[in-house]
């Protein structure tokens, strides 16, 4: 006989195993996108420079980083509305972003490859959402929040 506790186990298990999908899928599109930069700084030939110019608009903003909606299609889309629904009036965009790439477990390394933020802002701005939002530990706190529903 199949208990509740067996099917939460189950459950969780499923929703830990698609979480680190997201996050793989993340990470190795952000190392991507650093390749692609080094190929692009050594292209001589100009229609190919205008190629690679085309690209860059398309995928990277003025700052040089991943503009986030060609992301969305690599966090599930109820991270982002969730967070937003339990902490969109108290923090704002970047910061909500900022939560899904904590929850997702990218290191503030990763995460300052994508969002407009140093290593060391993604950690004084996760102690300002913290603060904000009472939570000591976003990961987990956004994980008891049940963000992530399948």
């Amino acid at each position: 006989m199949v208990t509740k506790k067996d099917t939460c186990q189950s459950c969780n298990s499923l929703t830990e195993q698609l979480i680190q999908s997201y996050s793989s899928s993340l990470k190795m599109y952000s190392q991507f996108c650093k390749k692609y930069k080094q190929v692009a700084s050594h292209i001589k030939n100009e229609e190919t420079k205008r190629y690679f110019y085309r690209i860059d608009k398309y995928y990277f903003d003025d700052a040089d980083k991943i503009k986030w909606n060609t992301l969305e299609p690599l966090i599930s889309p109820n991270i982002e509305s969730n967070v937003k629904r339990l902490y969109g009036g108290i923090l704002n965009e970047n910061e909500i972003r900022l939560c899904c790439l904590l929850f997702l477990g990218l290191s503030a390394k990763e995460i300052s490859d994508i969002l407009p933020f140093t290593q060391n802002s993604v950690h004084v701005i996760s102690s300002r959402i913290k603060k904000k939002t009472g939570m000591k530990n976003i990961k987990e706190s956004l994980r008891k929040e049940s963000i992530f529903c399948i």
